[in-house]
């Protein structure tokens, strides 16, 4: 075990990474269902991040459309009909994860998915400059009327996005979306409108949310005493030891010398 000196002596000579927070990820790279293929279970939303600071804790939930139609595979599995894993890309891909599958909603029975939205909910409380990036493509006959918009719970925000231009092969998109910083029920909404036919979709993969800490936020804080100290490197050893990833503060999911890094990074900037 690392002495307190030691980690001292490490904070010394480490090199200073970025202070920017992975706040959530989803890939949807792992939809294989239990009896083939690929696919969404109806009890899958909420569906949690994949990584990140608010792995398990930020959702994305699917709101209005057709939830309630579902396909039995070959494999025997029950799965959501008019929601989709179909293949995904890698352009905006994080974590080393591979392009995978997507989240691809359909037009559905006579359209009705028409209107039908894509939520994103996380805690931006302590957060700043925050950022949102994903990829996207669609279908001839699929949404071609695609807006984005922010809200602090059920209150609107901004519009980010009145008129997303997709084409059949996937393209990254990137926005500010630092209204919603200090917001602690933020949302990411996507209206999806325009599908001319059932089968007509849109693909979405890759959705990464980033911040830096703000003010009100200091997570080097370990225990708790308002200010930053030499008892908080130890905490911080106690932790990554007994392997509790409240010390993943790279939140890749796995406890390494980067979350280290970050959180020297994070004690150098102070409370």
């Amino acid at each position: 075990m690392k002495t307190a000196f030691a980690l001292v002596a490490l904070a010394a000579a480490a090199t200073t990474v970025s202070a920017q927070s992975d706040v959530a990820y989803w890939s949807f790279s792992n939809q294989a269902l239990p009896g083939g293929g690929f696919g969404f279970f109806a009890d899958e939303f909420p569906f949690a991040a994949e990584f990140g600071d608010q792995m398990g804790e930020a959702t994305i939930e699917l709101v209005g459309g057709i939830l309630d139609e579902l396909d039995v595979t070959g494999g025997g599995d029950e799965v959501l009909r008019w929601v989709q894993s179909f293949s995904g890309t890698d352009l905006g891909a994080q974590f080393g994860e591979p392009s995978g599958g997507s989240l691809a909603i359909q037009g559905g029975t006579d359209t009705l998915n028409n209107g039908s939205q894509i939520v994103l909910n996380f805690n931006a409380a302590d957060l700043e400059n925050l950022m949102f990036q994903f990829d996207a493509r669609n279908t001839s006959t699929g949404f071609q009327d695609v807006t984005i918009d922010l809200y602090n719970g059920g209150s609107f925000v901004s519009t980010v996005e009145s008129s997303l231009i997709l084409s059949t092969t996937f393209a990254s998109f990137s926005y500010d979306i630092s209204d919603l910083t200090g917001v602690t029920d933020a949302r990411i909404v996507f209206t999806l409108d325009g599908a001319t036919s059932t089968s007509g979709n849109i693909r979405t993969d890759n959705f990464y949310i980033t911040a830096d800490a703000g003010t009100g936020g200091c997570r080097a804080d370990l225990d708790g005493d308002g200010v930053l100290t030499l008892f908080d490197f130890l905490q911080f050893q106690n932790l990554f030891d007994a392997g509790d990833l409240a010390a993943d503060f790279d939140g890749d999911g796995a406890l390494t010398l980067f979350d280290f890094l970050a959180f020297q990074n994070e004690f150098d900037a102070g409370c």
